[in-house]
């Protein structure tokens, strides 16, 4: 069945592995198309696919070739690039992928995974801000009158503007320092469309906080009533950028990933290839890796005045984890990095010093959730996004310091 609930067939293939001998494995071949079944079939279900990537982990079937078939089969070239918000596959492919490499000491993943990890949460939290304003919307604020209500979108904002005052200043970086290595992180997050799709949600939610306060459907309302969306209103205009000029970032960066594929003449199916080389192998292909470069020098001159640069310089963005691992450094130990609420986006402190405190822990990214039930406080509107790990992984009760 498809998303419309419509019988459709969809042909699966996948080239057997090939030994070192050159010989085909039929053994490893086939279990890999087992699991690329297995997985489109949970997807069309909407079953969980904890089985199927325990599975894939067990049989090592976790080669690039096989990721990349699963694209492929479960993407025609054209949809790679519209409406991938509706494709329920999607986030199970990402998960997969965001899944491996990745153990309870280790806090950083492989560029190709956390490329696929970072796109999840962004999409969390293009999902969750969409049912934050509906929420808004339809109960006039009442619903984000309790402080723990309210601190759920809040610090979701921080986040998200966090995470866009690390690209503009990054920009600048690059601009003002050419010589300093570019993040890899961010100029994956930056060119790669699935990225840049979610984040256009995210970038759209955040005017819709800025705006609503002063729309026409709240203009009855009293000013103790418009307080929660004040206050979110608030937050995202004490941002020393402007929302226009992250969308006006978003799109100048897709006008030049555009601007490129155009002038090396790559067809539809050469641009779903590199699409597909970002997410699979986390690494920019090389027709699109003068689009980090261009929008520094071409976009930041126009934005330069209508920003606080030194705010964006001294601000502290090691808490949102995007440092990928040295190439001389197999693990980064979590002692190193604070540990920050999944769901909330809210920074825990280093969880090595609450030993015996009762959490939620994702069996399958290990993030942790404070919030062991959800709060009786909490719009209903919340209960789809507090359920699940935006990893789409399943929760578990743990004690710190006790877990096996």
């Amino acid at each position: 069945m498809d998303e419309e609930g419509q019988v459709a067939f969809r042909q699966m293939a996948y080239t057997p592995f090939l030994t070192s001998e050159t010989q085909e494995d039929f053994g490893l071949g086939t279990a890999a198309t087992s699991i690329g079944l297995a997985l489109r079939r949970a997807s069309s279900l909407q079953h969980p696919i904890d089985d199927v990537i325990m599975i894939a982990l067990q049989h090592e079937a976790v080669d690039p070739s096989f990721i990349d078939s699963l694209y492929k089969s479960s993407f025609r070239d054209q949809e790679i690039f519209s409406e991938i918000d509706k494709k329920h596959i999607l986030p199970k492919l990402l998960s997969l992928q965001a899944a491996l490499g990745v153990t309870p000491e280790s806090a950083r993943r492989p560029p190709s995974a956390a490329l696929c990890y970072m796109i999840l949460h962004i999409r969390y939290i293009g999902l969750f801000f969409a049912s934050a304003l509906s929420s808004l919307q339809q109960s006039a604020g009442a619903e984000f009158r309790d402080p723990s209500a309210l601190d759920f979108p809040l610090h979701n904002i921080r986040y998200s503007l966090a995470l866009f005052h690390h690209i503009i200043d990054s920009l600048f970086t690059t601009l003002d320092r050419p010589s300093k290595p570019i993040p890899p992180l961010l100029a994956l997050i930056v060119t790669s469309s699935w990225s840049r799709f979610f984040l256009r949600y995210v970038s759209r939610a955040l005017r819709g906080f800025t705006a609503w306060p002063y729309s026409p459907n709240s203009a009855n309302l009293s000013t103790d009533s418009l307080k929660p969306a004040i206050r979110l209103a608030q937050l995202c205009e004490s941002s020393p950028m402007k929302m226009e000029n992250i969308e006006k970032t978003l799109a100048t960066a897709e006008k030049f990933v555009q601007v490129a594929y155009n002038e090396a003449n790559a067809d539809i199916a050469q641009r779903a290839a590199a699409e597909r080389e970002m997410l699979v192998h986390g690494r920019i292909p090389l027709v699109l890796v003068g689009v980090w470069n261009r929008l520094a020098t071409e976009l930041l001159p126009s934005i330069r005045g209508e920003l606080n640069r030194f705010q964006l310089f001294t601000e502290d963005y090691s808490w949102l984890g995007l440092e990928l691992p040295k190439e001389d450094s197999n693990t980064v130990k979590r002692t190193k990095t604070p540990e920050v609420d999944v769901l909330k986006k809210k920074v825990l402190g280093n969880l090595r010093n609450s030993k015996g405190k009762v959490v939620r822990r994702c069996v399958r990214c290990f993030g942790v959730s404070e919030d062991l039930i959800f709060p009786r406080t909490y719009p209903k509107a919340m209960m789809g996004p507090f359920c699940r790990c935006p990893c789409d992984g399943s929760f578990a009760k743990v004690r710190l310091g006790e877990e096996s």
